[in-house]
């Protein structure tokens, strides 16, 4: 068996935005609020949904559970045997969360600053003009979304050293700023959620710095130039760069793995 851990927002689902793709040919697979918010491609849907059993797609996202619980693709047409929230805080197995690993990452963040005095320590810095909202993801993490024009690099740069001081790592991912305690990763999930799997090779995909520990465990990596994985580390990066963009890259990258084409 093949296993194939893919980040979702802008590797395996994108927005109308960045989707690349003529609206005709794609499926909405995500709604909130009345809004439809993502797609894949027609070709990608029927593939995922009659895909053989010798790979599997295990989805490794920094979502909150209940925005991945959105994604009508993994609850509806493709259901995981695996999934992966929250930047590795939540696994979810056979559609049921994994209290086992609960009880292994509460005892792992004791590493850090707890997560209700992290909001209280950087309270001031957080007001600053550059953040706009302010959101919690499980109980975990903080996502900040950012002014661009308004960002202050040598600030935030000070601010982020000061987050390392108390066990928590920060990173910028276009307007998002993500302030998570040092030892909720992907790649740690993923290593826990793969030990019990009699797997061949490991591929994996994704498009931020997020990601970078995951690709670098995979046997066979992928990343598209279009990600701000690409654009931070270029070719240093031990990774296949795609140079398809939006639906095209999953399109290309899936059906490598699996041994023929997806769109005819």
């Amino acid at each position: 068996m093949n296993v194939f851990t893919t980040d979702l927002d802008r590797t395996f689902i994108f927005s109308e935005r960045t989707v690349n793709r003529l609206a005709e040919e794609l499926v909405c697979i995500e709604q909130w609020e009345g809004r439809d918010l993502s797609y894949v491609s027609k070709a990608l849907l029927d593939y995922v949904m009659n895909i053989e059993e010798d790979t599997l797609i295990i989805p490794v996202t920094t979502r909150a559970l209940r925005q991945y619980e959105r994604i009508t693709l993994f609850t509806d047409s493709y259901k995981p045997s695996f999934a992966i929230a929250a930047n590795g805080g939540v696994v979810m197995k056979n559609g049921v969360r994994d209290r086992e690993w609960d009880e292994i990452v509460k005892k792992e963040l004791q590493a850090s600053v707890p997560f209700a005095e992290m909001e209280r320590m950087f309270q001031k810095q957080w007001q600053h003009s550059m953040f706009q909202r302010f959101t919690e993801a499980d109980g975990l993490f903080y996502v900040l979304m950012m002014d661009v024009e308004r960002i202050e690099w040598a600030w935030l740069e000070e601010l982020q050293q000061e987050m390392r001081k108390v066990g928590w790592n920060s990173y910028v991912n276009g307007r998002k700023f993500y302030v998570l305690p040092e030892t909720l990763t992907k790649e740690h999930a993923v290593e826990y959620v793969l030990k019990d799997i009699p797997y061949k090779t490991h591929y994996a995909a994704g498009d931020s710095i997020m990601d970078l520990g995951m690709l670098e465990m995979a046997d066979v990596a992928f990343t598209p130039m279009h990600g701000e994985l690409y654009k931070q580390r270029g070719d240093k990066l031990k990774a296949t760069i795609v140079y398809e963009e939006g639906v095209r890259f999953t399109e290309m990258i899936l059906g490598e793995i699996c041994g023929k084409s997806i769109v005819k």
